[in-house]
C-alpha cells in the first residue's frame, strides 16, 4: 500500500495528519466518519484501507484476509489508497478561480506518482489495486492505468479495454448485497505498503 498524502485519502474527510505522518492513528484517535447518505454505496474505499491499515494489528478483532507488508516484493498486489468515489463526489466541480477541479488535479497527480515507481514499472502496473467504485471516478485516470486491477460498482462506462472481467474486481453497491455468515479464505494475500515520500 502506497503511503500517499493524506489529501487522497483521510484529507478528504477532513483529517489532518501531525508531524510526517500520513495516516491516522487508527488505535488511538478518532478517525473520521465516511459520509452517509448515497455516498455510504461506495464505502468500500474507506473500509478497504482501514482494514489493511488494521491488518498486522496482534490484538485485531475479526479475520484479515489481506496484510499489509513493507516490501514491495513480498506483495501480492499493490494497494493504491486513493478514496475516488469520495474525491468525485466532494471535489468534481470547477471552483473559481480554480481552472481544474480538485478531482481531477488529484486523479493527475496520482497517475504522475504511480508511472514513476518501481512497482509500477516492474509489472507495466498490473499488479495495482486502484478503487473506481463510484462509476464517474476516475474518468481522467482510467484510461493511463487501465493496466491495473480496478475495484468497481459494475462494468457500464467503461470500454473493455480499460475495464473487464479478466482483470477487475466487482464489488457491488452496499445496499444490494446480503452480509455473508462465517465467510472465510484459506490464504492470507500480501498487500505491499511502499514508504515513500510523495
Amino acid at each position: 500500500m502506497y503511503d500517499l498524502p493524506a489529501e487522497f485519502h483521510f484529507g478528504l474527510l477532513g483529517w489532518t495528519p501531525k508531524g510526517d505522518g500520513v495516516w491516522p492513528d487508527i488505535k488511538e484517535e478518532k478517525i473520521p466518519d465516511y459520509p452517509g447518505g448515497l455516498n455510504l454505496q461506495h464505502s468500500i474505499e474507506y473500509w478497504l484501507t482501514l482494514d489493511l491499515l488494521s491488518s498486522r494489528f496482534g490484538d485485531r478483532r475479526g479475520p484479515c484476509i489481506a496484510v499489509r507488508v513493507m516490501d514491495s516484493r513480498e506483495a501480492d498486489v499493490v494497494f493504491v489508497p486513493f478514496f475516488s468515489s469520495l474525491s468525485y463526489n466532494r471535489h468534481s466541480k470547477v471552483t473559481p478561480p480554480m481552472k481544474e477541479s480538485t478531482n481531477k488535479m488529484l486523479q493527475n497527480k496520482l497517475v504522475q506518482f504511480l508511472v514513476s515507481q518501481e512497482e509500477w514499472k516492474r509489472s507495466g502496473g498490473r499488479d495495482h489495486v486502484v478503487m473506481a467504485h463510484h462509476p464517474n471516478s476516475m474518468l481522467d485516470a482510467r484510461m493511463k492505468l487501465w493496466p491495473c486491477v480496478f475495484i468497481l460498482s459494475d462494468f457500464g462506462r467503461y470500454p473493455p479495454t480499460i475495464a473487464n472481467v479478466e482483470k477487475d474486481i466487482i464489488a457491488p453497491y452496499k445496499h444490494v448485497v446480503r452480509t455473508f455468515e462465517n465467510d472465510s479464505s484459506a490464504q492470507p494475500v500480501a498487500i505491499n505498503c511502499v514508504a515513500k515520500k510523495f
